[in-house]
């Protein structure tokens, strides 16, 4: 749901019943190593680097 990026974190949070954004937060660095804003920006990283390479 991050990497495609039709909702903001609050809509996924939300959206997988958690109760807060700062809980979803948690549990999601928990789960991953990296805050949900870091895994976003990782991706977009990525993506873009790819989208370069195929230009």
């Amino acid at each position: 749901m991050i990497r495609d990026g039709r909702k903001n974190l609050t809509e996924i949070a939300g959206f997988l019943s958690y109760s807060s954004l700062p809980y979803f937060s948690k549990q999601f660095k928990k789960a991953t190593g990296m805050a949900p804003m870091e895994y976003a920006s990782s991706v977009k990283g990525i993506t873009q680097a790819l989208k370069g390479e195929n230009s």
